[in-house]
């Protein structure tokens, strides 16, 4: 028995006809490329507001899976989003943050890492996000009413009736030292703190909807009320208050009061006055540390002439030292070094928290590779907001290769130095308005260019339980500079300029407290 003879051209027109629905297919994925296929499908998201008000959100279909474009649904029920520094969207649905990463298969969804149905992608100014994923996310934890329907795509949003979602407070008995409370709001915005009276603070918060506002007080807890004239909630709390300390609001809308309240001698609460006072003699300006920079074994910056920084800088807090003791006899001057000794910089501050100063200055002179560099500069503890500054911080840094102990010494890109600056922080203001008042004098006083003020990692600083700067007297890698800075006449210019501040400094602190 024969096998059946193919039909020839049967087969060959088959060909044909694939051939040309091929060629069909490639033409239109020329001119059409898969995103317009993908718009020509487009559906959206009808969001009804109140007031008979509402908006759209676009929908995609790619393949099989359903993108919604997640930006113009938040923006119509009023979720905040932003991007991070990496790039990723975050949106602040009331603690319950949602990060979504364009071209990435993972979300990071109220706190848990979770794997998308299909990657969120984005065009134009727009976020797509698989619609099931996102649409679920909303109906969970959007605060207010939703109704959700499908088919076809439909919300109805009634916003909350009050901004204030949720008060929490931790207890406040006699023995409580410090507390906090947690204020959950609708959506970031701006708020700010101030203090009534000793037992009542107000929480401003000009953007924010009360709605009917009720929190009956509990036992050991605050009581609240809304202030609708200043727009503020009123805290009345069940001890007398020391200090507070407002921050937020975090991404997923979170502030937090931090209280600390005053103590009690024999059962009796002191008084708010009484504690101020007592903190006030706590804090009078009465000691001064004054660090001659670089020493011993470590010479510094070298002039032209052979001249090295530590000799000039142990001149100059030599004779801020004798200053001091003319004009401002009531204070005590404390100096890291009086001669050629080497001191390390942990070391340095140590000595001034020992001795319980209250302010601490720096003395030393700059250099440079451009030797047409020429001024005076100040600085203050904080990262390093220029180049410029780093490279100084870099080379006042070095000092560390003479020392034995380098783990003392963060790596300044760290962690670390947050946690080191972190005593220095708090002085911040006052660490930047003494080196703005330093610079002004020695411009006043010497003629030479004012370079700013500015900020950096100097180890010398850290751990400075005071207001801290350091002061670059001028270049020593500079020859016109040089002969001028190796005067006695310019070394008491700048010591002099030191003493100003410091007694300016002084007045200013006399006046707040």
């Amino acid at each position: 028995m024969h096998a059946p003879t193919p039909n020839i051209h049967h087969t060959t027109r088959s060909r044909l006809i694939l051939s040309v629905i091929l060629l069909t297919l490639l033409l239109v994925s020329a001119l059409y490329p898969v995103d317009a296929i993908a718009q020509a499908a487009d559906d959206h998201w009808t969001i009804h507001l109140p007031q008979n008000q509402q908006a759209t959100a676009p929908v995609r279909i790619v393949g099989a899976t359903a993108y919604v474009d997640a930006l113009s649904f938040a923006d119509a029920i009023g979720v905040d989003y932003h991007r991070d520094d990496l790039g990723r969207y975050v949106f602040s649905f009331p603690g319950a943050l949602a990060i979504f990463a364009p071209e990435a298969a993972f979300a990071r969804l109220d706190g848990m890492t979770y794997q998308l149905p299909a990657s969120p992608f984005k065009t134009d100014s727009r976020l797509f996000i698989p619609e099931a994923t996102w649409v679920d996310y909303v109906n969970r934890f959007t605060p207010g009413l939703i109704a959700l329907h499908r088919s076809p795509r439909a919300l109805s949003f009634t916003p909350p009736e009050s901004d204030i979602l949720e008060i929490e407070a931790d207890p406040i008995t006699a023995k409580t030292d410090s507390s906090h409370i947690r204020l959950l709001l609708t959506r970031p915005q701006r708020a700010s703190l101030a203090l009534i009276d000793s037992t009542h603070l107000a929480v401003r918060l000009p953007e924010a909807n009360p709605g009917d506002f009720s929190y009956a007080p509990e036992e050991n807890k605050p009581g609240y009320s809304w202030d609708a004239e200043q727009s503020r909630l009123i805290i009345e709390l069940p001890r007398g208050l020391y200090a507070a300390r407002f921050s937020g609001p975090t991404d997923d809308c979170r502030y937090t009061l931090t209280l600390s309240f005053v103590e009690e001698e024999n059962g009796t609460q002191w008084d708010v006055k009484t504690a101020l006072e007592a903190d006030k003699r706590k804090w009078t300006l009465d000691t001064v540390v004054i660090d001659a920079g670089h020493g011993g074994k470590d010479p510094g910056a070298i002039g032209h002439s052979g001249i090295y920084e530590k000799d000039l800088a142990l001149e100059t807090a030599l004779a801020v030292r004798e200053v001091m003791r003319k004009r401002l006899p009531g204070i005590k001057v404390v100096m890291t070094r009086d001669d050629d000794t080497f001191i390390p910089l942990y070391e340095r501050t140590r000595i001034a928290n020992r001795a319980n100063g209250k302010l601490f200055v720096s003395i030393h002179f700059n250099s440079a590779r451009d030797r047409r560099a020429h001024g005076l500069e100040t600085y203050f503890l904080a990262p390093a907001r220029t180049e410029r500054a780093m490279e100084i911080a870099k080379v006042e840094n070095e000092v560390i290769q003479y020392e034995e102990q380098l783990h003392d010494y963060p790596d300044l890109g760290d962690e670390a130095f947050i946690l080191l600056s972190m005593a220095q922080a708090q002085f911040g203001k006052e660490s930047e308005d003494l080196a703005s008042m330093v610079l002004d004098g020695m411009q006043d006083r010497t003629g030479q260019k004012s370079r700013g003020v500015d900020q950096a990692g100097f180890y010398v600083l850290m751990g400075a339980s005071m207001p801290a700067i350091l002061v670059e007297g001028g270049f020593l890698s500079n020859a016109n500079e040089e002969r001028l800075v190796r005067s006695k006449e310019y070394q008491a210019k700048v010591a002099e300029s030191i003493v100003d501040a410091i007694e300016e400094f002084v007045r200013n602190h006399e006046n707040d407290s």
